[in-house]
């Protein structure tokens, strides 16, 4: 049954939030990234612009990872695989 942003295993009482407002934040850091980048690159600074890159693209993925870790554990859970 899909209700809001929810989705509900009926098998084992398992309530799954699926939250929108990660993919905004991850948007956001793209976002605010490029802009920092930019203006390392048009004041010469090319070793900052590509490490303000590195370092948004690090954010990101410490971020999905906590959300894959997330996941296997909530299919740990769905299937009893303790």
């Amino acid at each position: 049954i899909i209700a809001c942003n929810r989705f509900y295993c009926c098998n084992c009482n398992l309530v799954i939030n699926m939250d929108v407002s990660i993919l905004f934040k991850i948007g956001a850091i793209g976002i605010l990234t490029t802009v920092i980048s930019q203006l390392f690159q048009h004041q010469g600074r090319g070793d900052l612009a590509t490490l303000t890159g590195l370092a948004g693209l690090v954010i990101v993925l410490v971020i999905v990872l906590g959300m894959v870790g997330s996941l296997f554990d909530t299919l740990k859970t769905l299937f009893d695989l303790n």
